[in-house]
């Protein structure tokens, strides 16, 4: 989330003045914190002259991971048991439709010839072999359990970056047809019947439309062409 990166803003109101908001400081009990009205407005509530901004150490050996999944219930069953496992970095998922239309856009490879109904993307430090053990761990299970149809599994930072790609740029590419794009935050239990209704009532009332699904870790984000 961006709030949780911004440690103080400076913004000018419409009358000229100048606010020093949290002044860079973890912790400040000064007065009401504007932060964050400021940030979710994006520029429309001031102009933001001044950020200051929260670091984090940089990743060693991050390596990314695609799994080709069954259905939606796969995702969530996936997602619980990778980060019960393993200390993930990011997760991601996005549907077929999504997938396709950005290979088909972006003319990128597919991760694998294998079709799936979705996809997920993991990031994680693989800073010793025990980690990359228990990933192989994981995956058989998925496999067993018939959630995981396929997967691959970056081998060089060059690979990792194709693999983001196939998520970083649904955006740019569903851009080409003014989609009507849902910014939606939902809770990881509802996530399931919400897909699956919001589905429904395209199947029954708008025909016309293509829905895909992209999903930020505790972000849902649909989007229509």
């Amino acid at each position: 989330m961006t709030r949780d990166w911004v440690l103080g803003l400076k913004v000018v109101t419409g009358s000229g003045e100048l606010l020093n908001l949290n002044r860079g400081l973890v912790k400040n009990n000064s007065g009401y914190d504007f932060r964050h009205l400021f940030i979710g407005s994006e520029g429309a509530l001031r102009i933001i002259c001044e950020a200051t901004l929260k670091l984090a150490q940089r990743p060693e050996d991050s390596v990314v991971m695609v799994l080709g999944l069954s259905d939606f219930s796969a995702v969530l069953s996936v997602f619980e048991l990778f980060d019960k496992n393993i200390n993930l970095s990011a997760c991601e998922f996005f549907s077929k439709l999504a997938l396709d239309k950005v290979i088909a856009h972006r003319k990128y490879a597919r991760p694998f010839d294998t079709e799936a109904a979705f996809y997920v993307l993991f990031e994680f430090e693989a800073v010793h072999i025990e980690i990359l053990n228990q990933v192989q761990a994981c995956f058989e299970h998925g496999f067993e359990k018939s959630w995981v149809l396929d997967a691959v599994l970056s081998h060089n930072v060059n690979q990792a970056q194709s693999l983001w790609k196939l998520r970083e740029d649904i955006s740019e590419t569903f851009s080409q047809w003014q989609p009507y794009k849902n910014d939606i935050s939902v809770r990881v239990s509802d996530m399931s019947d919400f897909v699956a209704q919001v589905d429904q009532l395209v199947l029954k009332s708008y025909l016309e439309f293509e829905v895909a699904w992209s999903c930020r870790r505790w972000k849902l984000v649909s989007e229509y062409s």
